[in-house]
């Protein structure tokens, strides 16, 4: 019930802006998604009808900047489970993108994907509150946020503490518009990494990921080690 009356929201959303010459918001939703469950869902919907997204692009990583020395599971896997967590969705769709592209999966290289897949379209790309502290050193940070605008989803209460790091690559009006696309989200404490530690120890995971990927888990014997 819940992902139909989100499928006609967001069809309705489109059809509007297409008749009326509206452009097109794109919500991009970058991460390794080892494995992708209900907190990513249910976060990137969120978000998506607060700011009147059109659609949701999923895009799991090949190899994350900031996770160089952790090992993942491989990308055709977790590709295949974020379609299958999203099937029957109209609001998502998954990328391969950044499967396909060799070395470490930067973010302003994904937004230069999208810009060129769809010029006309205004660009968002979805964060956690914890990356923000992190920012400054993202790859070409300073030429990024010229491109998309950074929408960050964070839990209730949290306040942006801007570190002196970020000004030294990011002027004032940029922060401020990080800062005015914070976006408290519903409080799910659900973890990839916390999935993968359960089925490890054999424990129900039932409830933190569609259920149809924990069978696809199981089928391929994932993460029992």
């Amino acid at each position: 019930m819940i992902a139909f009356q989100l499928s006609a929201w967001a069809e309705s959303i489109l059809i509007y802006k297409m008749t009326n010459n509206i452009r097109k918001s794109i919500l991009l939703f970058g991460g390794t998604f080892d494995p992708i469950h209900n907190g990513h869902l249910v976060v990137a919907q969120y978000v998506a009808k607060h700011l009147g997204i059109d659609k949701v692009y999923i895009i799991p990583a090949a190899i994350s900047p900031h996770k160089l020395d952790k090992k993942i599971t491989s990308g055709q896997h977790r590709y295949e489970m974020a379609k299958l967590a999203t099937r029957g969705m109209d609001l998502f769709e998954v990328s391969d993108c950044e499967l396909h592209r060799p070395g470490a999966s930067y973010t302003f290289d994904t937004i230069y994907h999208f810009e060129k897949k769809y010029p006309q379209a205004k660009l968002h790309w979805l964060i956690g509150a914890d990356c923000l502290e992190h920012l400054h050193n993202w790859y070409r940070v300073d030429k990024l946020v010229t491109h998309c605008t950074i929408v960050t989803a964070s839990r209730p209460g949290f306040r942006f503490a801007v570190n002196k790091y970020l000004h030294d690559v990011l002027d004032d009006e940029k922060i401020e518009e990080i800062r005015s696309h914070i976006i408290a989200t519903p409080l799910l404490d659900i973890s990839s990494t916390a999935i993968r530690e359960c089925i490890s120890a054999n424990k129900d995971c039932s409830g933190m990921t569609p259920a149809v990927i924990l069978e696809y888990i199981g089928q391929h014997n994932l993460y029992r080690n």
